[in-house]
C-alpha cells in the first residue's frame, strides 16, 4: 500500500485535496456555459452544539436530466433572517474569486 498510509493525518489530507479539486471542477463546469440553466437550493442545519450552517446545493442540467451538486456549508452566525442567509451566501460566492 505504501508508507503514507501509516500516517493518522494521510487521509484528512488526502480528503482536503480531493475536496478541492472537485469544487473548483465543478466551479469550472458551472462557469462554462454562461447559458445552462442554474437553480440554487438552499436548507438551514444545526448541528449538536447548535451551530447554524446553510447548506446550498446546486441544480443544473445534464443531457436533459437534473443533476444537484453540494455547493457549500456555510456557517451563519446569529443572523438567520432572511438578509443575514442572503449575504452569507454572497459572502460566499465573492470568496470563490
Amino acid at each position: 500500500m505504501g508508507v503514507h498510509h501509516f500516517d493518522r493525518f494521510s487521509a484528512t489530507r488526502i480528503d482536503s485535496f480531493i475536496s478541492k479539486a472537485m469544487h473548483q471542477e465543478l466551479l469550472s463546469y458551472l462557469m462554462s456555459d454562461a447559458r445552462r440553466p442554474v437553480s440554487v437550493i438552499v436548507d438551514e442545519a444545526s448541528d449538536h452544539m447548535c451551530h447554524h450552517y446553510l447548506v446550498v446545493l446546486i441544480q443544473t442540467l445534464e443531457h436533459n436530466r437534473a443533476m444537484n451538486y453540494f455547493y457549500r456549508l456555510i456557517p451563519i452566525g446569529s443572523d438567520e433572517s432572511a438578509e443575514g442567509l442572503y449575504r452569507a451566501i454572497i459572502d460566499a460566492w465573492f470568496d470563490e474569486g
